[in-house]
């Protein structure tokens, strides 16, 4: 996480206080995360690192490399009409 917090931080080309006071932290906070010092992140501060940098979370932790979630048309997905209404009614699709 530390690696993408500064390359973030580096593309927006703010400093670290800068975008400490945006998040509400202290710059030492922002720079030992960074360091990779802190052994726990608040999920609050994944979430608020996340929304500042209009990233989703899973991207954030390296979960994913997909940095925006897509919105998806229906169509897009290449479901059946049937297996559409089973979408959604957010039901499962029953077994044949």
């Amino acid at each position: 996480i530390c690696q993408r917090i500064i390359d973030l931080r580096n593309g927006t080309g703010k400093s670290q206080k800068e975008v400490a006071d945006a998040l509400g932290i202290t710059a030492s906070v922002l720079s030992r995360l960074e360091r990779g010092e802190t052994k726990f992140i608040s999920h609050d501060l994944i979430i608020a690192l996340a929304e500042y940098y209009n990233v989703t979370t899973d991207y954030l932790l390296c979960v994913s490399d997909v940095r925006i979630r897509k919105n998806v048309e229906l169509e897009e997905l290449g479901l059946s009409n049937k297996h559409s209404f089973y979408f959604y009614r957010e039901e499962l699709i029953p077994k044949c």
